[in-house]
């Protein structure tokens, strides 16, 4: 209640007691009130978003009893095949392995614990990883386009005559990595262990690390945004000179030319590896601090 004075003719000045709302009140009410419609909006759109990832992330897991046909639904798992933007396993144990010819494929990831793929042409488009844990991915003449990671560590990857792009890092970790020709593109490549042998085309990457495995480099260029790096392994050229447009470190492992020579556009810097039989080396700047050797 409000005291509040009122004038008139009859009755002069006199005060009256007048019942206010409670605005303070109300608009707490009214912020409440809008508050909990924002979050019931909030709720429904993650809500929809959790709906919407599993309709479209469903793993589909080949069976193959049928044939070696991709679409047949009685290759799968639950006689539903792939859709995209779905999750790929191929286990070993099957009759029958899938094979796509002259088409485009897109999956969110493939997983290989065993068995075989093969993609003898076309495109293939992963917009997550490639994992191959297990069995033999053949790429033949085929284009792969992968949006993520490209791992190799105990299976075969054979690249074929196609072109790999990854958008992030190939590592082979352990079992074989093989392709005849085409061009492997990666934000880094990195080798752990296990066996590379490149294609006579180019490799290109940000950073290319060997620490481990060994590795045969067929092509003559590798295209690098930064450093080409031997901290362990084994690594050989075998059929042309190599040419490296960055910096070229060998810290440790064994470098072995064959007769080939070497052209480094930026700084050669040896720390302790073993470099063997080259032609000629052509470097800006050699850098040595080293307890390796160098064997013509």
């Amino acid at each position: 209640m409000t005291k509040y004075k009122f004038a008139n003719e009859k009755l002069g000045i006199y005060t009256q007691n007048v019942k206010t709302p409670n605005l303070s009140k109300n608009l707490h009410i009214l912020n409440a009130q809008n508050t909990m419609k924002k979050n019931k909006h909030i709720l429904m759109m993650v809500v929809a978003v959790l709906v919407i990832q599993t309709v479209t992330a469903a793993t589909r897991t080949w069976t193959g009893g049928t044939s070696t046909n991709w679409t047949t639904t009685t290759n799968w798992q639950g006689g539903n095949a792939p859709a995209n933007g779905d999750d790929v396993i191929i286990n070993s144990g099957s009759t029958f392995y899938p094979v796509l010819t002259s088409t485009s494929r897109t999956m969110r990831s493939l997983t290989m614990n065993g068995g075989t793929f093969t993609m003898s042409s076309g495109t293939l488009n992963i917009s997550q990883s490639i994992n191959v844990l297990g069995g033999t991915f053949n790429g033949a003449s085929g284009t792969i386009n992968v949006s993520n990671n490209l791992v190799v560590d105990g299976g075969t990857f054979n690249a074929g005559s196609g072109n790999i792009n990854v958008s992030n890092a190939f590592t082979l970790g352990s079992g074989t990595y093989i392709a005849s020709s085409g061009d492997l593109s990666a934000s880094d490549i990195e080798i752990d262990g296990g066996t590379f042998t490149g294609s006579t085309g180019d490799l290109d990457a940000n950073v290319f690390t060997i620490t481990g495995g060994t590795m045969s480099i067929r092509g003559n260029t590798i295209f690098l945004g930064n450093d080409f790096i031997i901290d362990g392994g084994s690594v050989s050229v075998n059929t042309a000179d190599l040419n490296i447009d960055n910096d070229l470190f060998l810290i440790s492992g064994t470098l072995d030319m064959n007769n080939f020579n070497l052209n480094v556009e930026d700084d050669l810097n040896f720390e302790g590896a073993t470099m063997t039989d080259f032609a000629n080396v052509t470097t800006v700047n050699m850098i040595l601090d080293f307890s390796g050797s160098f064997t013509l």
